[in-house]
């Protein structure tokens, strides 16, 4: 079964941290068995007294302590987890992977694996298949450590020999025993903890390493405990690196100040300090929108936004909401000055600013806190305005230049079209000579509708005549960006009055056909046809320039339009 054999695995591993603490701990007991024969040596060169019976003494407590120390050494790595955990140090690309396929028990009925814990406990293995996990204790390690516990016994017998054989004077007891004072090299190692007292950024991690100097202790403890207020203390297991004399652990997330060291070889560092910043950033950010009282919209309010489209005349309030308070916030678009946002006050800090919103923009916030620090990511909103287009005049019938006779009434239609209401709408007609007429059709109609524009034009109630022109066109008013009044016109369209002769006389063609008849018409009538024609085509560019000339500023091809009719 899989999970006997990922068993068999740890287990293999696991004896081999027993076997590397059994010679460690037995070499340990030589030491101590070798430091009290020669406190009873040092005894005996200072008394100068035999002391023969020091030695079964001191074999006995030798004894002893290898007992105990053995006994120490077969309670070693019986916990798979912390085995397990060994091997993630050693193979970090295993993820985890190794740790979860431990802790796995049986889900189903007969002390069966799920598909998923099998899969994990089967990937733990293929890993095992590739890797020597044996070598997280490598043979040179247990080698060295089989080593060390040769040369103390061989101290340890060299000092029992001493005691029972060895005579000497007072003085030079003394001076033996000033040579076997320890020193203070604490253990025979050196470390250096990086990165020391720091400071890093909120909710992330943390790599803390000991680096090494002298003899490689067997392990290292990463303690750590928060700074601010009463919390619990936490250890983590460093990993040796396999190549180079440091320990490495990582705090996998840093959310408040915190304060650490590191315990290895029976000594503890020094306490450092960790701070937390965080950089400002923009959490939400809500719009608030009082629209034209054209429109006839109630203000609205838009939460966590990033693009809106609003109406040209929009007044937009823009507030944005950060996760810190800062020293300065601003809106920049290129080629524009930048907007400053004020505080508002409130339970999180928020920055606000109006704005009149004319033309589409694209701002950038860009945020600065107390320290100088600025958002990573400045944050971008784009403001669509949709500009607050005239009335949609479309002229129906008849919609073209006319002939008609003195006695003749006109029937004109047409259609007017808004996106949100027509104040009113009409119709304005003028014959040759006389007062224009301006005719109201309708008012205050709704928008996003069509609304029909239909008159009658009575040519006999002006006392039209012959060769009088008429010229009518339709019109509307609406409301514009800056809430006055603006008015729309349509094409001006023209209406020839035509004698009554024309009407009920036909006349021979001429012998010539067209060409022979328009070379039988006498100068004078053919230069009165081409005044009128140019009048005509004076009067409808005219009207086309002032027509679209109904904004605040004049346009581009103006001065040259006007020019060209002038000419």
């Amino acid at each position: 079964m899989n999970q006997h054999r990922l068993l068999f695995e740890l287990d293999r591993v696991a004896q081999r941290f027993r076997m590397l603490r059994l010679w460690q701990y037995l070499s340990a007991a030589w030491l101590i068995a070798a430091f009290v024969g020669l406190a009873a040596l040092a005894l005996k060169f200072a008394t100068q007294m035999p002391l023969g019976a020091a030695v079964p003494v001191v074999c006995v407590a030798a004894v002893m302590l290898t007992i105990a120390f053995v006994w120490m050494a077969t309670l070693t790595a019986r916990d798979d987890r912390w085995v397990a955990r060994q091997i993630e140090a050693a193979f970090p690309d295993l993820h985890s992977c190794l740790i979860t396929a431990v802790e796995q028990r049986p889900s189903l009925p007969n002390g069966r694996f799920g598909y998923l814990q099998a899969n994990v406990i089967h990937q733990a293995l293929a890993h095992a298949d590739r890797h020597e996990w044996r070598q997280v204790v490598p043979t040179a390690r247990i080698a060295t450590a089989a080593a060390g516990n040769a040369a103390a016994l061989t101290l340890f017998l060299v000092v029992l020999g001493g005691i029972a054989f060895l005579k000497v004077s007072p003085s030079s007891a003394s001076a033996l025993l000033a040579a076997l004072r320890p020193s203070g090299s604490g253990g025979g190692f050196a470390v250096t903890v990086e990165p020391g007292d720091t400071e890093v950024e909120r909710g992330t991690s943390l790599l803390v390493l000991a680096k090494i100097a002298g003899q490689m202790p067997p392990d290292a403890m990463l303690i750590m405990k928060p700074s601010e207020g009463e919390g619990e203390e936490s250890r983590l297991a460093m990993a040796a690196s396999l190549n180079d004399p440091v320990f490495g652990g990582r705090i996998p997330v840093v959310d408040q100040p915190l304060d650490y060291q590191i315990e290895l070889g029976g000594q503890t560092t020094k306490l450092y300090h960790v701070t937390v910043f965080e950089y400002p950033r923009l959490e939400k950010a809500d719009a608030r929108l009082v629209y034209p009282s054209y429109t006839g919209a109630e203000p609205r309010t838009i939460n966590d936004v990033r693009t809106l489209s609003v109406v040209e005349g929009t007044e937009l309030t823009l507030v944005c909401y950060l996760n810190k308070p800062v020293t300065s916030a601003v809106l920049t678009e290129d080629k524009r000055e930048p907007i400053v946002l004020a505080a508002t006050e409130g339970e999180k800090p928020a920055y606000q600013m109006v704005l009149q919103c004319i033309e589409t923009r694209r701002l950038k916030l860009e945020l600065v806190d107390a320290t100088g620090r600025k958002n990573v990511k400045p944050a971008t909103f784009v403001i669509n305005v949709l500009p607050n287009k005239p009335v949609v005049l479309k002229p129906i019938f008849p919609a073209k230049d006319i002939e008609v006779s003195a006695l003749e009434e006109i029937e004109v239609k047409g259609t007017a079209f808004d996106d949100y209401s027509v104040k009113r709408y009409g119709i304005a007609y003028s014959l040759s000579g006389q007062q224009p007429v301006e005719v109201v059709l309708g008012q205050d109609a709704a928008g996003k509708q069509k609304h029909e524009l239909a008159h009658t034009i009575s040519l006999e109630s002006l006392k039209a005549e012959a060769d009088d022109l008429l010229s009518y066109h339709f019109w509307a008013e609406d409301f514009g960006a800056d809430g006055g009044l603006r008015r729309s016109e349509s094409d001006m369209y023209f209406a020839e009055v035509r004698p009554f002769e024309e009407i009920f006389r036909q006349g021979e063609p001429p012998p010539g056909g067209q060409q022979q008849q328009q070379q039988n018409q006498s100068p004078n009538a053919m230069q009165a046809q081409q005044l009128a024609e140019l009048q005509k085509e004076i009067i409808n560019a005219t009207w086309k320039v002032i027509r679209r000339e109904i904004g605040s500023k004049l346009t581009a091809p103006f001065a040259d339009d006007v020019e060209q009719i002038r000419l």
